[in-house]
């Protein structure tokens, strides 16, 4: 019987031409949101290769002025000199031809931006480091960017609801309902038959349409990863479509009419997508309330100004503490002893300014623990967080990256600082041994633990609704 239900929804979906529409312009939003996403993947990529190969070319300029100076000193042209020239003096390279730790585009950059275009994508190393950082409209920094997880997480509900808030209604004020009832028909199996071939529909358009704009989006397909990553996607998506469908099912099993389920469907949409949100972040924002980022700037100038008040004495006997591979009376230049001195204050500087920034964070943790306890009160905010952090687009995985970029800070410093102190020339042979970054991306079985909670939960509630629904069909009348 169910089959037969099916079958019959389907040809009544056929000839409905407003399904077929709604349907139409959902898949018109996932083309937009897909081509949205691969310009703004494309135009990052393009900047960061841009700046690298920016970086690598003034590197090869100063190895070749190196070898030429070389070979000029081999053949006696000239004397190697008591100070390095400046394409093979140390300090000269690590300050202005420094190269930088990149962060390359997440895994599925095109289908969710997330909080990717909030933080900075490349780090400057060496004595002088500095951060690149894009300048983005803050209005559109506000608002977000239209990707495919915004279509999923907003527009993705209208769709189910346009499709479901009329199962039953239509069939009982037309008094048709009590007549198929009065068949061996069950109302159990009638309802799950328009739902599922319903869900059939959404679903089938939602993994076709997604997997034919990946295919036409510069994602790396060859990559197991990113399959993989796909895979969970469209799995919390699949979660969170059966998640309305439950949703529909009880509010049609209240046997209300027709107006007034498009209503309520509504009423839930703007709740859970909209209202909930806002209320946890605003909670969490007051119950833990961050400094401004004035404060911080500001925190950070003062901790600069009583760095530079240290005497250098006690500045240099920190260094060499810290440093035990540097002996304190090692044969320095007196260019190189001002070096280690300036070393020595920016290392306390950094040291002072992550201990502000720590402060910070752990205000903004606070936040994102209390969001983690309540975030089951809305499916919208556990789609979010697997969509985000499968995608790539979460804060967990510049945390990643600012990790490893520490890492080749330190081995940047061990390259150059003993060079730099004694005012050594580097060699063509040293200029092939500068390290260079390589960002290794966290496995993805690290990331399904991080968000197999918000997973399970997602799964959880729409099971819940699901035979919360059934069950109140037991009470349906098929009469108004």
């Amino acid at each position: 019987m169910l089959k037969v239900i099916i079958r019959h929804e389907w040809r009544l979906l056929q000839a409905d031409r407003t399904a077929w529409l709604v349907i139409f312009l959902f898949a018109l939003l996932i083309g937009y949101a897909f081509l949205n996403g691969s310009v703004w993947a494309r135009k990052q990529q393009a900047g960061i290769t841009q700046y690298l190969v920016k970086s690598e070319a003034q590197l090869n300029s100063y190895r070749q002025q190196a070898a030429e100076i070389e070979a000029r000193i081999v053949r006696g042209e000239v004397k190697e000199g008591r100070i390095p020239s400046a394409p093979r003096h140390p300090y000269q390279i690590s300050t202005f031809a420094g190269l930088s730790a990149t962060l390359p585009l997440a895994p599925l950059a095109p289908l969710v931006v997330g909080e990717g275009d909030l933080y900075p994508s490349a780090y400057r190393v060496g004595l002088q480091a500095e951060t690149e950082e894009q300048i983005e409209n803050p209005l559109k920094l506000l608002v977000g960017r239209f990707d495919l997880a915004y279509v999923m997480l907003f527009l993705y509900p209208l769709l189910i609801c346009a499709l479901s808030f009329n199962l039953l209604a239509a069939e009982r004020e037309d008094g048709t309902l009590g007549l198929l009832l009065a068949q061996p028909l069950r109302l159990r199996t009638l309802v799950v038959g328009k739902v599922a071939i319903r869900a059939l529909l959404v679903f089938g358009a939602v993994i076709a349409f997604s997997l034919l704009g990946v295919c036409f989006s510069p994602l790396r397909l060859t990559s197991g990863d990113v399959w993989g990553r796909l895979l969970v996607w469209l799995a919390a998506v699949l979660g969170y479509g059966l998640f309305w469908f439950s949703l529909a099912l009880m509010v049609n099993a209240l046997g209300r009419s027709a107006a007034t389920n498009a209503l309520a469907l509504a009423a839930c949409w703007l709740i859970l997508l909209i209202i909930t949100p806002a209320l946890v972040g605003l909670s969490a924002a007051a119950l833990y309330p961050m400094p401004s980022r004035a404060e911080l700037i500001d925190a950070r100038r003062i901790v600069t100004e009583q760095v530079k008040q240290i005497p250098e004495d006690e500045a240099r006997a920190r260094f060499f503490a810290a440093h035990p591979e540097y002996p304190p009376d090692g044969a320095y230049t007196e260019t190189g002893k001002a070096r280690i001195l300036f070393a020595a204050r920016n290392e306390q500087i950094k040291q002072r300014v992550d201990e502000v920034e720590a402060r910070f964070e752990a205000e903004l943790q606070r936040q994102q623990q209390l969001i983690a306890r309540v975030r089951f009160l809305s499916p919208a905010i556990l789609l979010q967080e697997i969509l985000f952090a499968s995608g790539g687009g979460d804060r967990e995985r510049h945390k990643h990256f600012l990790a490893q970029r520490n890492l080749y800070a330190q081995q940047w410093d061990q390259f150059f600082y003993p060079r730099i102190f004694t005012e050594t020339a580097l060699t063509t042979d040293d200029f092939d041994r500068i390290p260079r970054f390589a960002y290794r991306e966290e496995p993805l079985r690290h990331i399904l633990v991080r968000f197999r909670g918000s997973f399970i939960g997602l799964w959880g509630l729409a099971l819940l609704c699901g035979l919360t629904g059934l069950k109140l069909l037991r009470r349906f009348s098929p009469v108004g």
